[in-house]
């Protein structure tokens, strides 16, 4: 699975009230350390490059997916996943629901 289609999966479950960028700048930001976030070269790109990768247009730089990978906070992605307001695929899988990803 490559980042494109794990985050667009993810979509229609965590995206909330977000836009794509927004979604592209959380779905990041909540999986590297605090400390990294200034630095990450990656949450500094354009709308439309974040757009690109999110769809798979286009694909991440290795450059770029090593910081984030080499800066990953895993304790904390998993409790942003399980815990914050912002995803509610349990309520989705609980009770069956269709959600519009609009």
């Amino acid at each position: 699975m490559n980042f494109s289609e794990f985050a667009t999966g993810l979509f229609p479950f965590c995206s909330g009230h977000l836009g794509k960028e927004q979604y592209f700048n959380e779905i990041i930001g909540n999986f590297i350390q605090d400390s990294a976030m200034d630095s990450c070269p990656i949450l500094e790109k354009k709308p439309d490059t974040k757009y690109r990768y999110l769809s798979g247009k286009r694909v991440i730089p290795l450059k770029e997916a090593k910081y984030i990978y080499n800066h990953r906070d895993k304790k904390r992605y998993i409790s942003c996943l399980s815990g914050m307001s912002l995803c509610n695929w349990h309520d989705y899988v609980s009770f069956g629901c269709t959600r519009n990803s609009s």
